[in-house]
């Protein structure tokens, strides 16, 4: 994972680099620096990334739908 793929992933979810960083039990300057390129992404945090941003793009998905059907 990219700096910029972490930041798109992140963005997308509606996370901030704070709450990112809580559901993944890390500080939020560790986020900061990932985003950035100043500290490297392991292949095991990236994985606990894109769990915790897929995980809250689809509950805004089911959101969205449950209201555009109500």
């Amino acid at each position: 994972m990219q700096p910029a793929e972490l930041r798109s992933a992140r963005n997308a979810a509606g996370l901030t680099q704070e709450q990112l960083a809580n559901s993944l039990g890390v500080s939020r300057e560790l986020i900061n620096r990932m985003e950035a390129g100043r500290a490297k992404i392991t292949k095991r945090t990236a994985n606990q990334i894109l769990g915790v941003t897929t995980h809250h793009t689809l509950e805004k998905l089911c959101l969205l739908s449950a209201f555009v059907r109500s």
